[in-house]
């Protein structure tokens, strides 16, 4: 039967419509895909931005804790000894601060010597693969006993100990879901030390259980990548930088079907409005066919709008209920896309237990505000801790403690003038912004902050009396950097603390001890150049013979600009210059010269003269030693070459064979500061050494401590079972003299005796003894 043209132009254009449908269909199938890549790629972009975040934040926290400890080491009040005990009482003190799971005392070849209870070991690289503790703090992630920890190693100098104080926060099943809910992807941790591959995530899946032994960590890694993909998973690789032969991987997921699956709706529409624009076109074909295109070019417009981010425009497809329909679900999913992506940006600059900005937020706050023309403006930077958070959340637990500081954050945003600011920049710290404040209104800003927490903050059903501590910095005035600014409001914060106040504002030079060594360091190399150095020597008193035989040479420098400055400080900063073994030659030079005037006025004293353990690496340096006193025509027992016990643990080998040298010379060696380094009896016995001299650490306090007592007695008992000289350092008082007689010291040395004097002092205190010298040996022979 023939087709009528009518039934023809209908086919014709039912084709044309058909096709063109088809044809959009397509198009927006895969415009829509490509949004939905994009979107899950930026989403993925976001995830990694946040997760970086997360671990500097966490870093950041550990950093406060590590640089706490290494204060409290520097300053004495923790032991650098394997001493648990009071390792864990200094961690007790500050627990307030502690984020950490673990926390570590090591030396500078990185062996544990303290720890937390929980952490006996740490898989390192050997000692010459690592920075040296001058080298700064590394932020790092390592394998302790057997578990992934994000690590923290600071370096630590203190007396004659140099090595690291590590602390670490455990990659646990608690980082991992912490990470999963703030992140919205899932993480696998793929971590090995070269021959066996663990792996740690949060996706349930049984291919990612166990262990690959003898794998290779990036063969690991490229096949969980593809295992994923396989499985429509985006996903990304983040490199964790590791300590030694440790290697950490954290891939970051999310799922491609997810974000695809949102779409489905769409897609239905589509296909009922593709339905209705079929039947319409059977009745009118023209003129549906022109009408049914007009919409989808609109869609295929604002899909190509979300798809290059523009989610600013509403889609409008027409008045039909189809195609009003098809529009509303566009809306709706570029509503959702905008608003998924603001909460993405949100979390990477807010905090999610306060919702306050973050770091980040404030920095970009402050950056603007110098950038925007405000430079010349003042304002403040208040850093607000709350002192008893940490006891909260002893007593009430850490989900009450985060409850306080949100009630605080929004008590303190409730009071905010208009141009204010107030972030999250650690666990119980805050910072405040304030628009136009100077020196003269801070006192009023104390009054107001403290009358507005004077009244206890409702948490829980529990009245909380909120303990404040606060810290100022004024800009521009101290500082134009965010870092140096936010750094001088810790300090204020600190100094605040130290001094019990309500308050503290940073004054110009409380960080000036960096600028110091600075300019320590250049007058340091002009006062080697100028050999601007003077010797001090102090006695040394031998009990049995009741005289004084030797004395040691002590170096002193003062400076035109910096004053006297006490070898402790100049000392190591030469070390480190590369240039103690010229300070070294200087003052052998002025000990060869005054043992030869003292030699042709008559005098015949030993100078004992302390190397660093530079020198006795140096071969040259002891050759040149040896040379310079046989050329002088000084007898071999003119000098006593003093060395440190730490002098020898970083090549005892070479160490051994240069002082072989001096002994072949004739010339006696002693150990000195006996008691406080990491010789061992074998050590101690392989040295060619004939005297020890017992820090002072030990000694000061001999008659009132009944431990250093012990350590002294064994130590002499040691000692003389060994051939060798005992000299005890830091001799204070009548009784420690006594005790150390009794115990059959040798010498002694200290201030009881004499303190350092010049060489022409020291003529007249032998001239003409001193009557507390008399009354020494009064003491000696009655105790005889």
């Amino acid at each position: 039967m023939p087709v009528s043209y009518r039934s023809k132009l209908l086919l014709c254009v039912l084709v044309v419509v058909l096709v063109t449908l088809a044809s959009n269909m397509l198009a927006l199938s895969r415009a829509t895909a490509e949004i939905s890549e994009r979107l899950v790629t930026e989403k993925l972009a976001f995830i990694q931005r946040g997760f970086a975040a997360q671990l500097d934040s966490d870093f950041d926290r550990l950093q406060l804790w590590a640089e706490v400890l290494v204060a409290d080491v520097a300053s004495g009040r923790a032991l650098t000894h394997a001493d648990q005990d009071a390792f864990d009482s200094l961690l007790l003190e500050y627990r307030e601060m502690r984020d950490a799971h673990v926390a570590l005392l090591l030396d500078h070849n990185l062996e544990v010597v303290v720890g937390t209870r929980e952490a006996t070991s740490l898989s390192l690289s050997p000692a010459d693969a690592m920075p040296s503790p001058v080298a700064g703090s590394l932020r790092t992630a390592a394998v302790v006993d057997g578990s992934p920890y994000q690590f923290l190693l600071v370096p630590l100098s203190v007396q004659d100990f140099k090595g690291w104080i590590g602390v670490g926060a455990a990659l646990d099943d608690a980082f991992f879901e912490r990470l999963r809910s703030a992140l919205g992807a899932e993480l696998t941790l793929v971590y090995g030390d070269g021959s066996d591959v663990h792996f740690a995530s949060t996706l349930d899946v049984d291919w990612l259980r166990g262990e690959r032994r003898g794998a290779e960590m990036s063969a690991a890694t490229s096949q969980l990548l593809q295992w994923l993909e396989s499985y429509n998973w985006v996903s990304e690789a983040v490199s964790l930088q590791g300590l030694g032969d440790t290697q950490m991987q954290v891939v970051l997921s999310t799922s491609l079907d997810a974000a695809l699956a949102q779409h489905q709706p769409i897609r239905s529409q589509m296909v009922l409005a593709a339905l209705a624009a079929m039947l319409l076109a059977m009745i009118a074909a023209l003129i549906i066919a022109r009408w049914a295109t007009l919409p989808v070019a609109r869609l295929i417009n604002a899909v190509e709008k979300i798809a290059d981010g523009d989610y600013t425009q509403e889609v409008s497809l027409g008045v039909d209920r189809e195609l009003r329909k098809l529009g509303g679900a566009m809306n709706t999913m570029r509503q959702s896309i905008a608003e998924r992506e603001l909460r993405i940006r949100h979390h990477a600059l807010h905090d999610m237990v306060t919702q306050l900005p973050n770091r980040d937020y404030i920095r970009s706050r402050f950056d603007s505000h110098l950038r925007d023309g405000h430079s010349g403006s003042e304002f403040a930077l208040c850093l607000l801790q709350v002192k008893n958070l940490s006891k909260l959340a002893e007593l009430y637990g850490s989900s009450f403690s985060d409850s306080a500081l949100k009630a605080v954050a929004d008590r303190l945003c409730e009071k905010l003038r208009r141009g204010d600011l107030c972030a999250r920049v650690a666990d119980n710290q805050i910072l405040l912004f304030y628009e136009g404040l100077d020196h003269a209104g801070v006192e009023q800003v104390v009054k107001k902050l403290y009358r507005e927490f004077s009244d206890p903050v409702a948490v829980q059903g529990v009245a909380l009396q909120v303990e404040l501590t606060l810290g100022f910095v004024l800009c521009p005035q101290h500082g134009h950097d965010f870092d140096d600014v936010l750094g001088r409001a810790q300090i204020a914060l600190a100094r605040a603390r130290f001094s019990n106040s309500l308050y503290e504002i940073y004054r110009i030079g409380q960080d000036e001890s960096h600028l110091r060594q600075i300019r320590m360091a250049s007058r340091l190399q002009l006062a080697v150049e100028e050999r601007a150095f003077t010797l001090l020597y102090q006695p040394k008193y031998r009990l049995e013979q009741q005289s004084v035989e030797e004395v040691e040479a002590l170096l002193r420098w003062t400076d035109d600009e910096l004053g006297e400055v006490c070898p402790e400080e100049f000392i190591p900063l030469a070390e480190q210059m590369g240039f103690i073994s010229r300070i070294s030659d200087l003052v052998l030079d002025l000990v060869i010269d005054q043992q030869l005037r003292w030699r042709a006025a008559g005098m015949d004293l030993t100078t004992c003269v302390n190397l660093s353990g530079e020198d006795v690496l140096h071969e040259n340096f002891v050759g040149s030693a040896i040379d310079r006193l046989s050329r002088s025509g000084l007898p071999a027992h003119a000098l006593v070459m003093e060395i440190t016990e730490t002098a020898m643990v970083t090549d005892m080998e070479r160490a051994l064979a240069n002082l072989s040298l001096f002994e072949a010379a004739g010339i006696r060696m002693a150990i000195d500061d006996f008691g406080t380094g990491y010789s061992s009896l074998a050590q101690l016995k392989s040295l060619p050494v004939h005297e020890l001299k017992i820090d002072r650490s030990l000694v000061q306090e001999l008659d009132a401590s009944h431990d250093d007592q012990l350590i002294v007695r064994s130590t002499i008992e040691m000692a003389h079972s060994m051939g060798l000289k005992v000299v005890a350092e830091g001799v204070e008082n009548q009784a420690s003299l006594t005790l150390l007689r009794e115990m059959g010291c040798d010498a002694i040395q200290g201030f009881f005796l004499a303190r350092p004097m010049a060489a022409a002092d020291l003529v007249i205190w032998l001239a003409r003894p001193p009557h507390y010298l008399m009354d020494i040996r009064a003491a000696l022979e009655e105790a005889v």
